[in-house]
């Protein structure tokens, strides 16, 4: 053992390893919770997008310049990959 090893306090590796643990957890409790929210994001932008396609008679048109106006507000690969996700050939 070195010498700063033997100067550490009894208890320290423990507490280091819980408090690795405690970080992991938070971190992956909040990757879950971004993604739900984000899945709820894509899901309410395509929905609104579809009703006004059907009440309007809007076409596949309109994708490109939401997506494009949008960017402008947003992250730019948001309303793009959304919006044309559900227009995509299958």
């Amino acid at each position: 053992m070195t010498e700063p090893e033997l100067a550490l306090p009894d208890g320290y590796r423990k507490l280091l390893e819980d408090l690795k643990r405690t970080v992991a957890a938070a971190r992956w409790r909040t990757q879950r919770t971004v993604n739900t929210d984000l899945l709820t994001l894509y899901w309410r932008l395509g929905d609104a997008v579809l009703q006004r396609q059907h009440a309007e008679g809007w076409r596949i048109r309109v994708i490109d310049p939401l997506a494009t106006d949008g960017a402008a507000t947003t992250r730019p690969c948001t309303l793009t990959v959304t919006l044309r996700k559900d227009n995509m050939p299958a």
